[in-house]
């Protein structure tokens, strides 16, 4: 709502699909208008705001928040934007100024203390591990609109965990499968393939993995966040991770 005005809601859904903004499967956190910065150059100022919950999009809502800001030379720089989010304190700033009819945006943030049952369960709607994890990452980027801007961005961070445990996760299912198949020459009965196959798909899902501390970098690149190989370390096992997310 907060940033509604800098948003060209006036312009027709053709002049939309003329610029390349309604892009297909795009979250609806974005608005699908082109942005309109023009009123940023007719003010100057400073502002401040305090709420007890500020959403950033869901399920990104900071808690007990404050917002210190300006606006000058038709630009909207955010010199802090602090509370807490998934249990943890989050600090941000960033700049939006004018690029041509678009925007173009620097950004940075950090989270340290957060709660990856809170962090889980806000992105997934259910708890998927446990432990703390803090996190931080600078973006810059540009585009003619929200979406635009974001399927553009680029940057890095990282990811860092603390000790913590994954749900519905176990390595003793794999640990039995690799010592029956150092006895074992070879498989030849079908049936007892499958029957260690639904025993092993199955068995995994029940119990938890413990993991030490690990630290997991990662890039944004044309606004796909990408996790760089990660190794989650537990005793006698090692398990690497990946994967990435498409930010738009």
């Amino acid at each position: 709502v907060l940033l509604g005005g800098l948003v060209a809601w006036q312009r027709t859904p053709s002049t939309e699909q003329m610029l390349g903004t309604l892009g297909g499967g795009t979250s609806e956190v974005w608005p699908a208008r082109g942005f309109s910065l023009g009123p940023l150059a007719r003010i100057e100022g400073d502002f401040k705001l305090a709420a007890k919950s500020l959403s950033l999009g869901a399920p990104f809502l900071v808690q007990d928040a404050g917002l210190t800001a300006r606006v000058d030379k038709g630009a909207l720089s955010i010199t802090a934007l602090q509370g807490r989010l998934f249990g943890g304190t989050f600090a941000g700033s960033g700049t939006l100024s004018p690029r041509g009819t678009g925007a173009g945006l620097q950004a940075r943030a950090d989270l340290k203390g957060g709660k990856l049952e809170d962090l889980s369960k806000g992105l997934a709607g259910k708890v998927l591990a446990k432990g703390p994890f803090s996190a931080s990452f600078t973006v810059t980027g540009e585009g003619l609109s929200p979406p635009g801007l974001v399927a553009g961005l680029s940057g890095e961070g990282t990811l860092s965990l603390e000790p913590g445990v994954v749900q519905a996760m176990s390595k003793e299912p794999l640990q039995r499968v690799a010592v029956e198949a150092a006895k074992t020459k070879k498989l030849k009965d079908k049936e007892q393939i499958a029957a260690i196959t639904r025993a092993l798909r199955d068995g995994m899902t029940k119990g938890t993995y413990r993991y030490g501390a690990v630290a997991i970098p990662f890039d944004i690149k044309n606004g796909t966040l990408k996790l760089k190989p990660a190794t989650l370390l537990s005793k006698g096992t090692a398990t690497t991770i990946n994967g990435y997310i498409e930010l738009a």
